[in-house]
């Protein structure tokens, strides 16, 4: 496949082969699901690095994404913190704190409407949608319904293509 024929529809993802979680569970939730999703083959982990984030009546509101849930933990803070780093216990106790935390997905994810496109717009436009927002998960939509996400992997392997030919 030319990789100047290919459309979205063409690279995408299945939305059906994605992992959902609703807007109004937990940060912890997500992490916990996350890396339930992620499976090793020869040491390397492999799995999605986005979740698909669900009204509780089944529409789609938005992506996390690893990094944001990273963002949303605070890690940056907690490892220059130089009482946790000293003390056996810091980890341990962040963790915990973290467990307990009220923060929602719908505090932390990337709303639907910021960036999506359309199952039949071609992939250059799907590159360039990826590269001005600065994202690697980008929604491909069918009218208003969600069909897959396309990743910047994907992106990367058709255009890959072009060149083999």
């Amino acid at each position: 496949m030319r990789a100047g024929n290919s459309r979205a529809g063409d690279i995408m993802v299945p939305v059906q082969d994605y992992i959902t979680i609703y807007e109004d569970q937990s940060v912890f939730e997500a992490i916990k699901k996350m890396r339930q999703s992620f499976h090793q083959i020869s040491g390397a982990l492999h799995g999605h690095r986005s979740m698909l984030v669900l009204d509780r009546a089944g529409n789609l509101t938005g992506i996390v994404t690893l990094k944001s849930l990273l963002r949303a933990l605070g890690l940056k803070e907690l490892a220059e913190d130089i009482i946790i780093r000293a003390e056996s216990w810091g980890w341990y106790f962040t963790g915990c704190q973290w467990q307990d935390s009220k923060l929602c997905i719908k505090d932390v994810m990337r709303p639907i409407s910021l960036a999506t496109v359309d199952v039949e717009d071609d992939i250059y436009k799907a590159a360039e949608t990826l590269l001005r927002h600065n994202i690697n998960s980008l929604p491909v939509m069918n009218g208003k319904k969600l069909v897959g996400i396309i990743r910047t992997i994907d992106i990367f392997m058709a255009l890959d293509n072009l060149f083999l030919e």
